[in-house]
């Protein structure tokens, strides 16, 4: 056998995994969203399709004859010709973003009781994963006001807008009419979990009833 039979390590996994994705739908179809919005012509035949590459690498080892279980997940994956709207009065539809994305999965897995009439196991997991825009062609750095897709930031980030607050009268208390718009925005982070850690632990009574929480 590849592991003794008294070995701390009773089993290694190694996994890889390489895929390729696209949209495959007419490129007018892919739009229909953006109600208004001007799309070129014969864009089903002179403009690509969005194409999504992503590479997965882990690793998952048991141990104490099968108590413990930890594994490891790492995925990196890069989005090209995504549907993107452009500056100006016409605002039109190209796809000229590109965005990427990597992260991290931890997990480990232990069965800290085991009786005849009762069981205990506890998961603990921890996942990081970020995301950038990294190209929005020629569409410009035009700062949107809620979500949208500004390059150098996460993708569908949240902006909100600049305040600027005059104490005109002086008195120290500021009124809604003392408050207004200033000329910028800001961002306010991502729209999703950029950092989760979760713990389930489980009891298990006569083999025949699990017990469970998240």
């Amino acid at each position: 056998e590849f592991f003794p039979a008294h070995a701390a390590i009773s089993s290694l996994r190694l996994r890889a995994a390489y895929g390729e994705g696209g949209d495959s739908r007419p490129y007018e179809a892919a739009v229909q969203t953006f109600s208004g919005r001007i799309v070129p012509t014969d864009s089903a035949d002179a403009l690509p399709v969005e194409r999504t590459r992503e590479i997965e690498a882990g690793v998952d080892v048991t141990t104490f004859e099968g108590r413990a279980t930890a594994s490891a997940t790492f995925f990196s994956k890069h989005t090209e010709h995504a549907l993107i709207e452009g500056p100006g009065a016409q605002r039109v539809v190209t796809p000229a973003a590109k965005w990427r994305a990597h992260g991290i999965e931890l997990g480990i897995r232990a069965q800290l009781v085991e009786a005849r009439r009762f069981g205990a196991n506890v998961a603990l997991t921890f996942t990081g994963v970020e995301n950038q825009v990294t190209s929005v062609g020629s569409a410009g750095t035009t700062l949107p006001l809620g979500y949208g897709i500004v390059s150098g930031y996460p993708l569908f980030g949240a902006w909100g807008q600049d305040f600027v607050v005059i104490d005109s009268d002086k008195d120290g208390v500021i009124t809604p009419a003392e408050v207004i718009a200033g000329p910028g925005r800001h961002f306010l982070g991502s729209p999703v979990p950029t950092f989760e850690v979760g713990l389930s632990p489980s009891l298990v009574f006569a083999r025949a009833l699990t017990v469970s929480a998240l």
